[in-house]
């Protein structure tokens, strides 16, 4: 017996157990409700057997396609899809091998996250919903194989990730954006200034490295739009040529990535916070320098030694504390 069989099985089981298993439609329910539906919106005549129906079900229509839906209620915005008896299998199995082959409460989880669509009115108000990559030309300045930059921006939050390039191939930045969405995750639109058959390649490339990934492409709506990414651009390349003069150093695509950490830490007046903040909700923290003042942490070696020194803190904090408490009795 295979899976699928032992699998209805065990289904057709249960359902048949179930006092009430309307939720559970075979394709020739599911049809039936369907037809019943478009009847009723064609002719406007409802028999008693419809009015059961449009209490419980409604229709929508994706690209030509009928999809059968729960009843949205007013206010409701969460989309919950019916299917059939007979692609339920699939679709559990689709999503048992998409964690891995999870045990079960792995699948639960992700069944939960998945049965339903939220549709927003704002759908690109979401960080990752739009996204923008654009080329940086640095044959001036040509670092050995490098001679390009490529600037990945989130729409959103300003966030900005940048890769040196040896070539302008599609497959080469759809490489490098397959690296960015497998710890981000992908975007629904890939927004660029470069031509659209350029752009159309980098898609392709990406569905033929990651074939669920879907991802449309548009051009930036506004004119503006193109003199901000020009000017964050030339922001970019002005904090490298600083980076180089100040590290003494002529490789820029060593630099890049200490650029793209000042980049997201500055501070933006679009957003009014710096991308680091908008997208993580906390400030960049450097290891101890972030916490410490640098002759505190400059000969620390061990774990050790650091909680000794966070010790300290509190205990002259706790002090002058207990110091200002007794300033004021005295005065009282």
């Amino acid at each position: 017996m295979t899976s699928r069989e032992r699998f209805y099985e065990c289904f057709y089981k249960i359902v048949n157990e179930k006092n009430n298993n309307s939720v559970y439609l075979s394709a020739v329910k599911f049809n039936e409700i369907v037809s019943e539906i478009k009847n009723v919106r064609s002719s406007g005549i409802k028999s008693n057997k419809a009015y059961r129906i449009l209490k419980r079900y409604d229709l929508i229509t994706i690209r030509e396609e009928n999809k059968l839906i729960l009843l949205l209620l007013e206010g409701n915005t969460n989309i919950l899809y019916y299917i059939t008896n007979e692609n339920i299998y699939d679709v559990l199995h689709d999503v048992y091998l998409s964690i891995g082959h999870g045990g079960k409460h792995r699948m639960n989880a992700e069944v939960k996250k998945n049965k339903g669509l939220v549709i927003k009115l704002m759908v690109f108000s979401e960080m990752n919903s739009r996204c923008q990559v654009d080329l940086i030309d640095m044959h001036t300045q040509g670092d050995g194989e490098f001679w390009l930059i490529m600037v990945y921006q989130d729409h959103l939050t300003k966030f900005v990730q940048l890769r040196p390039l040896k070539t302008k191939r599609a497959e080469e930045v759809a490489k490098h954006l397959i690296d960015i969405f497998c710890i981000f995750g992908a975007p629904m639109i890939l927004q660029s200034d470069n031509d659209r058959e350029f752009v159309n390649k980098i898609i392709e490339d990406l569905k033929e490295m990651w074939d669920t990934l879907k991802i449309v492409h548009r051009k930036p709506r506004h004119t503006q739009s193109q003199g901000s990414v020009e000017r964050a651009n030339q922001d970019i390349q002005n904090m490298l040529i600083t980076w180089m003069k100040k590290n003494n150093c002529k490789s820029w695509s060593e630099g890049l990535r200490f650029v793209q950490l000042m980049k997201n830490m500055t501070y933006h007046d679009g957003i009014k916070r710096s991308p680091y903040m908008a997208l993580f909700s906390t400030d960049v923290k450097i290891g101890l320098s972030s916490l410490l003042p640098a002759e505190a942490v400059e000969k620390l070696t061990t774990e050790q030694e650091l909680e000794e020194i966070l010790q300290s803190v509190v205990s002259d904090y706790e002090q002058k504390d207990d110091h200002n408490v007794s300033d004021k009795d005295v005065n009282c």
